[in-house]
């Protein structure tokens, strides 16, 4: 401003802060003979970056699955165009809801994402109407079962012994059985960490259904 005060905004760069000390005399730099370690302001980026101080950035790792705070993981990166709905599921499932806390919310969602990646994955790419895809006789055990097999070399040998397992086992909260009981039975509770190890198992199927 007129003024010419300092504010947070006009040290926002580095330039900025640059040319800032270079407006200090000699006597008012502080001593650093002590030892004091200086930001080197020639090597940082702006004040917002996620850089480190010698201008590389911050190596970050995955979370453990006990860790995660989403049911889907990060790396997870799914291009749903067309079909609305199911991208803001998606969204809710990677970014806005945790798993943990939401876990009867989460299970809900996820029982319904999957269906409808499934039914879309019927009709785009194998055929089917959407009369064929919500008819009751159409179970969603033959649905999966239908997609998987057509799937089959988009999906590793491993992933897809994982994705069986998961959809086969009874005992599985991805199993069809569990997934309509998020919906129909008041007694069936969710553990947030089962579908998070469940979610782990079925998302190469889920990723090859959108790629």
């Amino acid at each position: 401003d007129k003024e010419k005060r300092v504010t947070t905004r006009t040290l926002g760069k580095k330039e900025d802060r640059r040319r800032y000390t270079e407006t200090f005399k000699k006597a008012e730099v502080p001593n650093h003979s002590r030892g004091i370690a200086l930001w080197p302001l020639d090597s940082t980026t702006d004040a917002n970056d996620k850089t480190s101080i010698d201008g590389k950035a911050k190596p970050t790792s995955t979370p453990s699955t006990e860790k995660r705070t989403k049911l889907i993981t990060p790396h997870c990166v799914l291009t749903i165009k067309g079909h609305q709905r199911i991208n803001d599921i998606y969204h809710n499932l990677k970014n806005d809801l945790d798993v943990e806390k939401y876990a009867n919310a989460v299970s809900v969602l996820a029982r319904l994402f999957i269906e409808m990646s499934i039914n879309q994955h019927l009709i785009t790419n194998m055929g089917k109407t959407e009369a064929e895809v919500h008819d009751r006789k159409y179970s969603l055990q033959t649905k999966l079962d239908n997609v998987i097999d057509n799937l089959k070399g988009k999906v590793s040998a491993s992933a897809k012994q994982a994705i069986g397992k998961e959809f086969g086992n009874t005992n599985s909260v991805f199993h069809p059985n569990s997934l309509n009981a998020f919906v129909h039975n008041p007694n069936y509770h969710p553990s947030g960490l089962d579908l998070k190890r469940g979610w782990n198992n079925i998302e190469p199927l889920i990723m090859a259904i959108w790629e």
